[in-house]
């Protein structure tokens, strides 16, 4: 493990060989510190960890971290528990303040699992109050709130979080914060909260369809069918076209989705959806796919594109386009005279 940290510093090791090494060493000295039951193996490879952990060979590649939860598996007595407590405080305090809190929040980890080793339960409770800021530590505490069943304290674990990582701009971890409020909301039968925080869930760049699914089947009947027309209207006023798809998808409403389609009849946009419109709609597909190759030739040159526009034509005459294919491909050819590798790619169709 030693000769391979020093070797993939200098080496090309795209394939992963050599780090598949030392992460195939690491988990056998994990499994050597579950099963080894002789002291003084164990002292060994404890002291041993705390010397590797502390070179800078692993720390490139966050092998550091993991020799560390080596040691605090190997502790023994006070003593190591101590040594490995004054390690983290002095590796903490010489951190440099590029850091982010994620090298922070793992050498916390370590200390708060030596607690729980411990059986001190008292001393894990104010140990995971007093680090509230980090991540990990807030979720554990609101997942603590709600399998006591103490709602009021999740929830306004989870609020506080909302309003500490809204200030840091971490969406992804703002959104942890939601849809743990979401599960309460859904415990607790807050039908309002459960619609508000469902719909902030699914309206994202990437949107969930299971968020999109909990806001419909808070509303029944006629109320239903009202409340997705005037979602899928807003939507569409924002020009929000991945959460409108993924509403017009689910709802089987594939004309709607046709027209969204025909507004940007880029090739990669007909192929995103054309599995859901070739049934009823292949035809307009490849009229829809012809316009998107006449439009996306004008922009490009290069055989690689032109390779592109060749599987998409291939596409069409599967979709029943092969007149329009061939009409299509005589006019490029004479509108492209000058571009040759073009006309060896039209040529192979």
């Amino acid at each position: 493990m030693e000769e391979s940290a020093d070797a993939i510093k200098n080496s090309d090791d795209s394939g992963g060989y050599i780090g598949g090494v030392i992460e195939d060493s690491i988990n056998i000295l994990f499994e050597i510190a579950e099963e080894e039951t002789d002291s003084k193996m164990r002292q060994a490879l404890f002291a041993w960890s705390l010397c590797e952990a502390q070179k800078k060979k692993y720390s490139d590649f966050g092998w550091d971290d993991t020799l560390l939860d080596l040691a605090s598996c190997l502790i023994d007595n006070e003593k190591q528990e101590q040594e490995l407590l004054d390690l983290l405080d002095k590796l903490e305090n010489s951190l440099e303040e590029k850091y982010t809190d994620y090298t922070r929040e793992k050498y916390a980890m370590i200390k708060l699992n030596l607690l729980k080793q411990r059986g001190n339960k008292e001393g894990v409770q104010q140990f995971l109050e007093a680090n509230i800021h980090f991540t990990s530590f807030r979720k554990e505490l609101i997942e603590q709130a709600i399998r006591e069943k103490d709602y009021a304290a999740a929830k306004s674990l989870a609020y506080n979080g909302v309003d500490y990582d809204t200030k840091r701009h971490y969406v992804g971890i703002v959104n942890d914060w939601k849809k743990y409020l979401l599960k309460i909301a859904q415990i607790e039968e807050e039908t309002e909260t459960v619609r508000k925080l469902s719909l902030e869930l699914f309206s994202r760049h990437n949107p969930e369809i299971k968020y999109y699914r909990i806001w419909k089947n808070t509303f029944r009947g006629k109320e239903k069918d009202e409340q997705i027309a005037k979602l899928i209207d807003d939507y569409r006023k924002k020009n929000a076209i991945n959460i409108l798809t993924s509403i017009l998808i689910e709802e089987k409403r594939y004309k709607d989705l046709l027209e969204v389609v025909r507004k940007s009849p880029n090739i990669y946009t007909i192929e995103k959806y054309e599995k859901y419109l070739k049934s009823q709609f292949s035809e307009e597909l490849v009229k829809l796919y012809a316009q998107g190759i006449i439009s996306f030739l004008e922009r490009k040159t290069g055989r690689k594109y032109y390779l592109e526009a060749c599987r998409i034509l291939r596409k069409m005459k599967k979709l029943g386009g092969e007149k329009t294919v061939e009409r299509l491909v005589a006019a490029l050819k004479e509108h492209y005279k000058r571009r040759p590798a073009l006309i060896d790619e039209l040529n192979s169709l």
